[in-house]
């Protein structure tokens, strides 16, 4: 599965956010490095603990080109750079990468005094060919905003009811299987979004509402 590759991540090494952390993130005063981690690690971070929205780009390179992007990220992986919050950031340092790959690319001279992941975005899907697919990953807020688009007014009142009396057998008399299935997977869904849960991460002020709400979504058959 995709989520067990490996990733490459460059980002700042912080030491300490103090007052002057944004200052010293301006001037280039942390070590920019590249690491390497499982892809579903990035995923439950951003997706799930921190709510983003995340698009996954497809680019069309060759074998040999990946290769070369390898290598290259290898040799860079022993050393660090100057990061800077504005301009040599994570999303820069992506398009030099990209160029080192395909050097006729020329991704990099379109930025002269900031560069934000949207503009390296657009950037790329200028190049005709780069981008072979994209694929979206809603965040945990999405997902539970798609399932509450999904609910009538009456099954609202049912989700409420359940997170604001932290009940799960409310729904029993009330409900026939198919509502229960919806509003049950919306409550799970928002209690994931509420208590940032990623990873091995537990819940805490839903902890016996969630645990409830599983055991009883696993006794409805319908999907």
């Amino acid at each position: 599965h995709d989520l067990l590759d490996q990733v490459v991540n460059y980002a700042a090494f912080v030491d300490s956010y103090g007052p002057l952390y944004p200052i010293r993130g301006l001037l280039g005063f942390y070590p920019g490095r590249f690491a390497l981690l499982p892809y579903y690690v990035k995923m439950q971070e951003y997706n799930n603990h921190e709510s983003r929205d995340l698009w996954e780009y497809e680019l069309n390179f060759s074998k040999e080109e990946i290769r070369w992007l390898m290598d290259v990220l290898w040799e860079q992986g022993f050393f660090y750079s100057d990061y800077y919050f504005t301009d040599e950031n994570c999303s820069y340092v992506l398009l030099v990468a990209l160029e080192a790959a395909r050097p006729s690319l020329q991704l990099t001279g379109k930025f002269h005094l900031y560069t934000i992941p949207a503009d390296t975005i657009r950037v790329m899907q200028k190049v005709e060919g780069l981008v072979r697919s994209v694929r979206a990953h809603p965040s945990s807020f999405s997902r539970y905003l798609n399932r509450l688009n999904d609910l009538s007014e009456q099954e609202k009142i049912y989700l409420k009811n359940i997170i604001t009396l932290n009940d799960a057998s409310i729904l029993t008399d009330i409900c026939d299987v198919h509502c229960q299935v919806k509003v049950i997977d919306t409550a799970i869904e928002l209690i994931d979004y509420k208590e940032k849960l990623a990873g091995s991460m537990k819940a805490e002020e839903y902890a016996t509402l969630r645990y409830d709400l599983l055991k009883k979504r696993a006794t409805l058959r319908e999907a």
